[in-house]
């Protein structure tokens, strides 16, 4: 089994041609049951139009055409993929780490605010039923301060394990190509 990437075959003749080695004259009910072949193995197909440039696709063998030899071993494409994985991953970690960050510092200074005796004098003065909703504002607050913190603290060690993953499943790839 091998794969190609659509790029720009708009049509199913299109990516037959593609996909296998140009067969001889009179060889259309071969083209007919590899471009049935390609739509069997990938579904999707059915709606080219909407698939998107850079899709991998399944070349499956076809009695009476040979497989072009540009298509790829599953494991050279399925590297394209893991490598894109791990190219996102640091600057996704990134975005979430800062977030939290903001998150935790926000969270801060509201609990500074809503602890501080004057925010709590104008309370009491102005309403004194806010008080108990105060009160769990705060505890809501807190756990929530807690929970990012937490996250702040597991966020590397989740990374790690994600890298670990990543380069364990490209070892395997590597090591069992199809």
């Amino acid at each position: 089994m091998r794969v190609i990437k659509l790029d720009r075959d708009t049509k199913l003749e299109d990516l037959v041609a593609t996909a296998y080695a140009a067969p001889g004259p009179g060889s259309g009910d071969v083209v007919r049951r590899a471009g049935a072949a390609l739509l069997s193995a990938n579904p999707r197909l059915a709606g080219l139009a909407v698939v998107p440039n850079g899709t991998s696709l399944v070349v499956p063998a076809v009695t009476g055409l040979t497989v072009n030899p540009r298509a790829e071993a599953p494991a050279t494409a399925g590297g394209e993929l893991v490598d894109g994985v791990r190219a996102r991953l640091k600057p996704a970690f990134d975005h979430l780490r800062d977030a939290a960050k903001r998150d935790a510092e926000e969270a801060a200074s509201t609990l500074k605010l809503l602890g501080s005796a004057s925010f709590k004098k104008m309370v009491q003065e102005q309403v004194a039923a806010a008080a108990p909703r105060v009160t769990e504002a705060v505890k809501v607050l807190k756990e929530r301060q807690k929970d990012r913190e937490r996250l702040l603290k597991v966020l590397p060690a989740v990374l790690a394990t994600v890298r670990k993953d990543l380069d364990e499943l490209d070892r395997l790839r590597r090591a069992h190509p199809v």
